[in-house]
């Protein structure tokens, strides 16, 4: 299947019902946090630091839209979102990766997982990522 933004909302609305933009964007922010840890070796600073970003994200639970406040941030998000996913791009031109595939490939994966609902719109899969498990092993051998 070739993924469209269409699609992938499509999908995540069955799984997780519908959010906020703000949901969203915070789930975006753990998701990038996930890929700034894979940069770094991990420490017990790093961690910290990384564990500091997630609880302050917390913060924003708080804030609740209303549809008018929504419609009326709607083009100034989309700039923004223009310009995170331009970033997005240039991060994977510099790692060789083809976005469209990439994003196809998750999808897949995605679709395949089982998921538990954080209760915004947004999820978190329930399956274990061994990939990710794999690369954390990987780090604690090193720092041993």
């Amino acid at each position: 299947m070739i993924e469209t933004p269409e699609s992938v909302g499509e999908w995540a609305v069955k799984q997780f019902g519908k959010p906020t933009p703000l949901a969203v964007l915070r789930r975006m922010c753990d998701e990038v946090l996930e890929g700034m840890e894979l940069c770094v070796v991990k420490s017990e600073a790093t961690r910290t630091m990384f564990k500091a970003f997630r609880v302050g994200l917390g913060y924003l639970d708080k804030y609740a839209h209303t549809p008018e406040d929504q419609l009326r941030l709607a083009e100034p998000i989309a700039e923004e979102l223009a310009d995170a996913t331009i970033v997005g791009y240039h991060a994977a031109s510099i790692l060789g990766v083809v976005m469209f595939d990439e994003i196809d490939r998750k999808m897949d994966i995605n679709r395949r997982r089982k998921w538990k609902s954080n209760g915004d719109g947004t999820g978190q899969h329930v399956d274990e990522d061994i990939v990710m498990r794999g690369v954390d092993e990987e780090e604690e051998d090193t720092l041993s």
